[in-house]
């Protein structure tokens, strides 16, 4: 979408798009480092957990 704008498309004629597949990853190494807890139930919803 931000291409197709980009490109030269008008903002008001490009349709809304969404995205289907998501992917959770968590650094949970970074978020540890920076005080924040990542609820329990986003971490048993994510693909990859780096430690």
């Amino acid at each position: 979408m931000a291409v197709r704008i980009i490109d030269g498309a008008q903002p008001q004629d490009t349709p809304i798009e969404s995205q289907k597949d998501v992917d959770i990853i968590v650094n949970k190494k970074n978020a540890d480092l920076m005080g924040i807890t990542i609820p329990d139930d986003i971490m048993s919803k994510a693909a990859k957990v780096i430690e």
